[in-house]
């Protein structure tokens, strides 16, 4: 048991650097390849992580690196870095400046499209103008009798009327 857990440590400490290493743009880009990491005594058979990577055609250990390494990206592009931050920066500005701000002050400052103050002002001063007239408030014959016609009981024959 004790053996077992010191191969585990060392293969921590083997695989750890270079995982930290491949972190970045690297592990999002390809897949990893299947790699023999050997803990046991270092022989003339033995490889190194480092040693496979580069049998690989993953080159990349130590040229990840300097601007790359920290780089997450942003989801508009895996491959690009340039491309990704202008994308996700032109989507913010859009969104943030275009849309919340210039829409708010749009919503704001647009006119009365359902034209509710004025029918608002209109009943108010309808209300005034019957006031200082002595007229009532609201009147019954809103519409002039003589101008409404009505049909005659032979044209309604048997339909009921409630009132």
């Amino acid at each position: 048991m004790a053996s077992f857990l010191r191969n585990v440590v060392k293969l921590r400490q083997n695989v750890l650097p270079i995982n930290m290493a491949m972190r970045g743009s690297l592990c999002s880009r390809i897949r990893q390849p299947v790699c023999c990491i050997y803990t046991s005594n270092k022989t003339k058979d033995a490889v190194t992580v480092k040693e496979k990577l580069h049998d690989a055609n993953i080159t990349g250990v130590e040229k990840i690196g300097d601007a790359d390494q920290n780089w997450i990206s942003y989801g508009y592009s895996l491959v690009d870095r340039e491309e990704d931050e202008w994308a996700h920066h032109m989507l913010m500005f859009c969104a943030i400046t275009v849309v919340i701000c210039w829409g708010s002050l749009i919503l704001a400052y647009y006119p009365d499209f359902k034209d509710v103050a004025w029918a608002q002002r209109e009943a108010y001063l309808e209300l005034a103008r019957r006031e200082d007239g002595c007229l009532p408030l609201i009147d019954a014959n809103l519409i002039e009798t003589s101008r409404v016609i009505l049909p005659s009981d032979e044209e309604l024959g048997d339909f009921e009327i409630i009132i």
